[in-house]
């Protein structure tokens, strides 16, 4: 101990201040335990892997979670693939450019760095890759599968033109808007299953609880009321306004 406290005192006096802080060092295999609490008002710097066994305060003497942190968090630079937030292991939060933000298990799942101004929010919102340009997906697998040339869609609901890949142009507002449009492009669908099971008719508006319901790949439809046109499937150029509007 003596020849210890000997070394310590010869060491050499430099510029910079530092603060002693007592703690026991346990070495088990290659890593470092630290059994009592370390306090820095410097830079603390740790090279390789380390466990922490209990809550860590970052700007604050508060403890109360494992992680306490009083300022702003920097996640790795945007435009890289380190630029997200993962919970238990689950991607939930990625910043792939400036233009572009995924909020969600799932969502722009694999997105390239490329910017194309997309916003989705919700599981596997523009899960397939975070392909296409000026997309907005908002709600549980809405626009999941689409694909590079899948642009300017607004997708807002659970599944909301869940199917769509290649189409653009298309608005999509409620619980099962359009979910299996793939390539109809143009369409305006709002309400509950409204352009329900449309798959490449173009240019259709329906706005309404199930409204054109059953529209697959007719084309200039204009639907407006609850179940309007529902039994509509390839006929075109139709106009029903009003409740169960073209009833049969």
């Amino acid at each position: 101990m003596k020849s210890f406290l000997n070394k310590w005192k010869s060491l050499p006096t430099v510029s910079t201040t530092l603060i002693a802080v007592f703690f026991v060092v346990t070495v088990v295999g290659s890593a470092t335990v630290i059994s009592t609490s370390i306090q820095t008002d410097g830079t603390l710097s740790v090279t390789g892997t380390s466990t922490l066994l209990g809550n860590v305060g970052i700007g604050t003497t508060t403890t109360t979670y494992g992680l306490n942190l009083a300022g702003d968090l920097n996640l790795g630079n945007v435009g890289t693939a380190t630029s997200s937030l993962r919970i238990a292991g689950a991607k939930v939060l990625s910043v792939p450019n400036e233009n572009s933000i995924y909020l969600g298990v799932g969502a722009g799942a694999n997105a390239a760095s490329s910017t194309n101004y997309s916003t989705a929010i919700g599981f596997n919102a523009l899960g397939t890759s975070g392909a296409g340009l000026y997309n907005v997906a908002v709600g549980w697998g809405a626009l999941a599968a689409n694909t590079t040339g899948g642009d300017n869609n607004v997708a807002v609901g659970l599944l909301a033109l869940n199917a769509n890949t290649t189409a653009h142009a298309n608005t999509a507002l409620g619980e099962g808007a359009m979910q299996f449009t793939t390539t109809g492009e143009g369409n305006t669908a709002a309400g509950f299953h409204a352009l329900f099971v449309n798959t490449t008719g173009i240019h259709n508006a329906a706005v309404g609880a199930n409204a054109l319901v059953a529209n697959t790949t007719a084309n200039q439809n204009t639907a407006i009321g609850e179940v309007s046109l529902a039994f509509t499937t390839t006929g075109s150029d139709n106009v029903g306004v009003g409740f169960a509007a073209g009833y049969p």
